[in-house]
């Protein structure tokens, strides 16, 4: 009977996946070019090009594969952006644990978010090859990490190879995936440093790679226009003034167009975030388990409350900067939260890893920063 159940559950599964892959073609199908694209697909995009994007940007991989998919026909081009996005959901699929169920909470998320948002990552073909494609490579570069930190793949000469150029040229695509990547390898080479005193050989070339892409990126002469204020209104930079000026121009940028556009303006998908930490609070071994479920409804309280009187942060005295804080330490919750909740509790281990490594020693059978320690007390005589 449970056989049975379980052969069910599993067909309505794919079914549910065949439905929403069916539903992305189509929205994609029928989705005009915009304005870029009829740009990038004419002769402008072959003389930018030409030019080698110089003074444009220096997104080298994702303007080839604009250029690229504004020149096929409609339905090839959707089935390579299709094949894009099944690559980045396979990726996610392998991150969850190949749990079927949060891949499909996975997908709702994504159909769930806000149209304008919709539009310009997914059905926009610009935005696609920036936004989908790089988010597809930070997805590829986080599982690769997953698997340096548990330890599952043994990573061979010509794999890594492979891997050393897949991120590389993964760098010139979106200014922000750079950034992840460098983040995401740096701390990787921390924790498997601090678990075994070394950095593999292989992981360091992936971090020289993804350094070297950047530096390729940045390097466009679109980059120093945009800092000394001579790009386009949305390629400039303000770095004039004092620091405090600075921060303060960065502060008002966050508050009036980051917050409440990329933030606040998808409660949707901050609910069913939210949701999906109470939930893995309960699997959780972490004693900080209780207190991050209490948080996690006085978010929802504030997500809620916002989406009821949206209007209430202009009615009080800095009420639009108290909002901005607010989300600034949603984000550090969520953060926080998912490291604390996954495997147990990540922080703790990590923290008994570089404080008690002289006081203990790891179980020889399981070892790493992800498994319980045993106390001194429990040691063999001499160690």
């Amino acid at each position: 009977m449970k056989k049975n159940e379980t052969e069910q559950k599993s067909w309505s599964q794919c079914i549910t996946l065949i439905a929403i892959i069916a539903l992305f073609f189509i929205l994609m199908y029928q989705s005009p070019f915009r304005l870029d694209d009829l740009a990038w697909g004419s002769e402008r995009g072959i003389e930018r090009l030409q030019r080698g994007f110089r003074g444009y940007n220096g997104r080298y991989i994702g303007n080839l594969i604009v250029i690229i998919l504004t020149r096929f026909p409609a339905g090839l081009r959707v089935l390579m952006e299709m094949a894009i996005l099944v690559g980045g959901i396979w990726n996610v699929w392998i991150l969850l644990k190949r749990n079927n169920d949060i891949l499909m909470l996975f997908l709702a998320l994504l159909l769930a978010a806000p149209p304008a948002i919709f539009n310009q990552t997914i059905l926009w073909v610009s935005g696609f090859s920036n936004f989908v494609v790089s988010a597809v490579f930070v997805f590829y570069i986080f599982r690769i990490c997953m698997e340096m930190l548990e330890g599952t793949v043994d990573i061979s000469f010509k794999t890594g190879v492979v891997h050393v150029l897949l991120i590389f040229m993964g760098q010139m695509i979106l200014e922000t995936g750079s950034i992840y990547t460098i983040i995401l390898l740096f701390f990787t080479g921390i924790c498997i440093l601090v678990q075994k005193k070394k950095v593999p050989i292989y992981l360091s070339a992936y971090f020289i790679g993804a350094c070297a892409g950047a530096a390729v990126m940045f390097s466009n002469s679109s980059y120093r226009a945009a800092v000394l204020g001579n790009g386009d209104t949305y390629k400039k930079i303000s770095i004039s003034g004092d620091f405090f000026q600075l921060i303060n121009t960065w502060w008002t940028k966050y508050t009036t167009q980051i917050f409440p556009n990329w933030i606040q303006n998808i409660p949707l998908i901050n609910l069913l975030l939210i949701l999906c930490i109470v939930i893995l609070c309960f699997w959780s071994a972490s004693r900080f388990s209780g207190m991050i479920q209490m948080l996690g409804a006085f978010f929802a309280a504030w997500i809620v409350f916002n989406i009821q009187k949206p209007d209430w942060n202009s009615l009080i005295p800095y009420g639009v900067y108290l909002n901005a804080i607010v989300g600034i330490v949603w984000m550090i919750y969520v953060l926080v939260s998912i490291a604390t909740v996954y495997k147990g509790n990540i922080i703790k281990n990590l923290i008994m890893d570089c404080q008690s490594y002289t006081k203990y020693r790891p179980n020889e059978t399981t070892g790493g920063i992800f498994v319980s320690w045993r106390r001194k007390e429990e040691l063999p005589t001499g160690a």
